[in-house]
Order: structure tokens, then C-alpha cells, then sequence
């Protein structure tokens, strides 16, 4: 038996999840190239809550994004990206269902 969900209905799905969701961007002045910045984001997709996580390697900064806001601590961050030998020199928050 298939179900087909109209675009409207998907859309409004969608929008239902990621609502509440926090945008977590963490600046890693060391990381000198692509390969530094996918370690980082394995190492980060790891944690708990962390439902997506993207990088802008020219910015020099990840993106971890959480279903939870406020779950995803700055000891938890900065304790995965020193394991890797990295130190974390900001991180910002931002709730995007502002």
C-alpha cells in the first residue's frame, strides 16, 4: 500500500520539524583545509542531538545543527574538536524558529 503525501502537507511536515531548532556555529581558526574540516564534521555528528552538520571551509566554521536547543554544550564542542587537536576560538547560537 502507497502513500502519497501532498507537497503542501510535506512542506507543512517538514517545517514541523525543524522548527525550535538551533543553529550552532563554531569557529575553528585552524583548520587549513578540507580534510581538516570533514574529521571535525564526523567527530561533531557524533554527539548527542546533533541532527546535521555542515562546514564553510574559506569562513573557517561548522555548523551543528540540534532538534534541542540549548542540548549541545560548549564543553561537549570544544571537548570533540580538542580530541582532534583543534581549539574552537568562538561559538554562536541562533534559534531558527525566531
Amino acid at each position: 500500500l502507497a502513500v502519497t503525501i501532498a507537497p503542501v502537507l510535506w512542506g507543512a511536515v517538514l517545517q514541523a520539524a525543524v522548527a525550535g531548532a538551533e543553529q550552532v556555529v563554531i569557529s575553528v581558526p585552524e583548520m587549513h583545509c578540507v580534510g581538516c574540516a570533514n574529521t571535525i564534521r564526523e567527530a561533531l555528528r557524533k554527539l548527542p542531538h546533533v541532527q546535521r552538520v555542515t562546514f564553510d571551509f574559506p569562513a573557517k566554521t561548522i555548523t551543528a545543527q540540534t532538534a534541542d536547543p540549548g542540548q549541545l554544550t560548549e564543553e561537549q564542542i570544544r571537548a570533540a574538536v580538542a580530541k582532534l587537536n583543534y581549539k574552537v576560538a568562538d561559538i554562536t547560537r541562533s534559534n531558527e524558529s525566531k
